[in-house]
């Protein structure tokens, strides 16, 4: 893991994986949990 330090190049690509993963199943858990639509539909719709 040291190496990658050294390129920035390398440590860029896992790092935007990550990011792009963790909004994936953001997403995913928002739109299937009932108690959280409770809260997020009616602050949209406003």
């Amino acid at each position: 893991m040291i190496a990658n330090f050294h390129n920035p190049r390398r440590l860029r690509t896992p790092f935007i994986a990550i990011i792009v993963f963790i909004l994936i199943t953001g997403f995913f858990l928002l739109f299937h949990q009932p108690l959280v639509q409770y809260f997020v539909i009616p602050w949209t719709a406003e």
